[in-house]
């Protein structure tokens, strides 16, 4: 995985992983925590929903998913996101 940084500011960025494998994976988490050392992993092993998910992600810059469902309340209730990834 090769991930291009385009400013500084990603340091200071929060992004949450909600997929189980991806959080599961050491290679990734190392690699991702290399470039957004604030980085919060889905540490339930179970996929996240509905108000779970919107908690986990409430404040957030990026989060990367899985097969959670994004839908208009998530959007609406994550003001702080900018970037969704899948």
């Amino acid at each position: 995985m090769a991930i291009k940084i385009q400013s500084n500011h990603s340091l200071n960025s929060k992004v949450v992983v909600a997929s189980v494998s991806f959080s599961k994976s050491a290679v990734l988490r190392e690699e991702l925590l290399n470039f957004f050392p604030n980085s919060i992993f889905n540490e339930t092993g179970k996929r996240l929903s509905g108000e779970q998910l919107i908690e986990f992600i409430n404040d957030a810059d990026a989060a990367i998913i899985g097969v959670e469902t994004i839908n208009d309340t998530l959007l609406e209730q994550t003001p702080k996101l900018k970037i969704i990834s899948k």
